[in-house]
């Protein structure tokens, strides 16, 4: 699984869209207000890693791994489709025909 931040291989942050897949409703509303110290920050020094690690600890803290992959296992089965840009499906599976 890949996540894609930029919109380079998909048509929105699937990052993002994971996060609120696996912690839906209000969980997620409360995580983004947990968020709000890191967002403020991110104003002022504009790094992007910055937020999302702070994501990543607001929604992934003590996630085991295996457990992780296989809810983004799932989630790319469930939303890989609509979320890929046709362009970049047809890249990867050229990439996968030469052995990358």
């Amino acid at each position: 699984m890949a996540f894609d931040f930029d919109g380079t291989l998909t048509v929105r942050d699937s990052f993002t869209t994971f996060l609120q897949w696996r912690a839906p409703g209000a969980r997620y509303a409360v995580g983004h207000l947990r968020l709000i110290p890191a967002a403020l920050a991110y104003l002022f020094h504009g790094d992007r890693g910055r937020i999302k690690a702070a994501a990543v600890r607001e929604f992934l803290r003590g996630v085991p791994r295996e457990v992780l992959e296989a809810e983004a296992r799932a989630f790319a089965e469930e939303h890989g489709r609509r979320l890929l840009r046709p362009p970049a499906v047809a890249a990867w599976r050229r990439w996968r025909a030469d052995g990358a």
